[in-house]
């Protein structure tokens, strides 16, 4: 499959596991993704996540957090 198939997969998938539309902390991305604060900000800074600025924060879409996690760890499925 195409990147932007999948892509668009990975964004219903999100929407149908996380109804919320709520955004998150850096601190709330990093305890979901098991990384350091210091490294999501990085990531952002990097452009591997994007986020918005809300006055000295930063903000995640949940959906996009969820979709940078199955990147970075893929599930398998098992033969």
């Amino acid at each position: 499959m195409s990147g932007e198939i999948l892509a668009e997969l990975d964004m219903l998938e999100c929407e149908l596991i996380i109804p919320t539309s709520q955004p998150l902390t850096v601190r709330e991305a990093a305890d979901h993704l098991r990384l350091s604060p210091k490294t999501v900000r990085l990531y952002i800074e990097k452009g591997y996540l994007s986020a918005r600025k809300a006055g000295h924060r930063y903000l995640l879409d949940p959906c996009e957090v969820h979709t940078f996690e199955l990147r970075a760890h893929p599930v398998v499925p098992e033969s």
